[in-house]
């Protein structure tokens, strides 16, 4: 009976010292319990959830954007050669009609 007196007893002033503990811990976080804290914390977590989410989707849209920017210019550079070679090939083609014709003037 005596140890199972001690027992409740030591568990009592396990429960006093949280309970101080906890009191401490208000006074420390400006008033705030225990629990506001946790459910501070939980609420901030949750919100830390979100912006990664929020950062991992944008950064793939980036990567998505960079991809297309470069497919983008790929295209341009290959547009810009087929004009050049048609630029060329009209070049070729005056300069042959302006051959001709001076052969012909003869």
């Amino acid at each position: 009976a005596e140890a199972a007196g001690n027992e409740a007893n030591g568990h009592i002033d396990m429960a006093d010292e949280r309970e101080i503990a906890m009191e401490r811990a208000t006074d420390v976080f400006g008033g705030l319990s225990m629990q506001q804290l946790l459910e501070t914390r939980k609420r901030v977590e949750e919100q830390l959830g979100r912006v990664r989410a929020m950062v991992q989707q944008q950064s793939q849209e980036y990567e998505t954007l960079q991809r297309s920017v470069a497919l983008m210019e790929l295209d341009l550079s290959k547009q810009r050669q087929a004009v050049t070679e048609a630029q060329a090939k009209r070049n070729a083609s005056l300069l042959e009609t302006a051959l001709q014709a001076a052969r012909d003037s003869r």
